[in-house]
């Protein structure tokens, strides 16, 4: 058996729970085989071997401005019974065996993962946006040239924030619908 094993897919989509719940049950069943989440790499998931068990996996999403805010952060899941696995993009993963209680226990602290979810997105869709908009003046010479380029503005703009916008109107529509009830 070797040190480590990698499995590629199943990124946390920030719009598109199904594939949070899929790596969940990936981690599951790597945890089964014997082996231990480590990290997370583009596009791939690393495991390092370890003892075969059964443990439930959960994730959230939280952004931290200081490396305390974040330490206390794991204290709290800790004193619940989770265990810190590892973090991307915000979003951090646990583990704890089997049977222990939920991090999401009810639909007000699950609806609102799902808005700093959305909030993620639409604030990474803006700074993609900024971002786009400065390269393509670098690419076009100038703002005046850039404003007048109608190609620029029906296609690669649209484009460039499009896949933001969608997963944080996914997030919201998954916050209200679980406030409805």
């Amino acid at each position: 058996m070797g040190r480590y094993k990698y499995r590629f897919g199943y990124g946390f989509a920030n719009g598109i729970d199904s594939f949070e719940q899929k790596a969940l049950k990936m981690f599951e069943k790597m945890s089964g085989q014997g082996y231990l989440l480590k990290k997370r790499f583009p596009f791939a998931w690393q495991f390092v071997s370890s003892e075969p068990g059964e443990y439930s996996f959960s994730a959230d999403y939280s952004w931290f401005v200081r490396v305390s805010e974040f330490e206390t952060y794991k204290e709290i899941f800790a004193s619940a019974g989770w265990e810190y696995m590892c973090s991307y993009d915000y979003h951090h993963i646990f583990r704890a065996p089997k049977g222990t209680k939920p991090i999401y226990t009810d639909t007000d602290t699950l609806a609102s993962k799902f808005k700093r979810k959305a909030i993620g997105n639409i604030v990474l869709a803006i700074c993609f946006s900024f971002a786009h908009v400065g390269i393509q003046v670098l690419l076009f010479d100038s703002l005046a040239n850039l404003l007048t380029s109608w190609v620029f503005w029906v296609f690669y703009f649209p484009l460039g924030i499009f896949p933001y916008l969608w997963c944080a109107r996914s997030n919201i529509y998954m916050a209200r619908r679980l406030k409805r009830g």
